[in-house]
């Protein structure tokens, strides 16, 4: 299994990344934030290049799409802002896992245990499955892209909250 970042937004990276031992750090080199000339030194980082016009939904499509595209393995993708105690999380060869993390609803303006996050175990075999599925939702963004996985993709789901 390989353990990979993504984003654009990493304020709170440098603390995450003591943490965590990441595989590959995927960059969206036109939506990047919060980082120094040594954010990522010593990692294995791969630039993203998403279009300034592309919405944030449409960014994270193409992410996702990019580290299932090069990352031949099971993997387990987190977002740069987020810990999870990587040996907790549940792997297997039958079901994605999606792992739950707590989150603002900023309707409410409470915090919820969000179930819909792009912080997911994909195992190897559905990798195929889960970029054709994010190309045809990059044609009709219809819903959040996370939302999206968790609900539109024809494969089994498990969501597990870890602590």
């Amino acid at each position: 299994m390989k353990v990979v970042t993504f984003g654009g937004h990493f304020y709170h990276f440098d603390e995450l990344k003591k943490l965590i031992k990441y595989d590959y750090v995927f960059v969206d080199v036109k939506h990047l934030y919060g980082v120094d000339e040594h954010t990522f030194d010593g990692m294995n980082v791969i630039k993203v290049e998403t279009n300034e016009k592309d919405s944030k939904n449409i960014c994270i499509a193409k992410t996702v799409i990019r580290i299932l595209n090069e990352v031949n393995d099971d993997v387990l993708i987190l977002d740069s802002d987020v810990y999870v105690p990587v040996d907790l999380v549940p792997r297997t060869s039958d079901t994605v896992v999606t792992i739950c993390i707590p989150a603002v609803d900023w309707g409410k303006r409470t915090y919820i245990l969000y179930c819909h996050s792009t912080n997911m175990y994909i195992p190897r075999k559905y990798r195929m499955t889960i970029i054709t599925a994010l190309e045809a939702y990059m044609k009709t963004p219809l819903v959040p892209v996370d939302t999206f996985l968790n609900i539109h993709i024809p494969i089994p789901i498990k969501r597990v909250v870890i602590g």
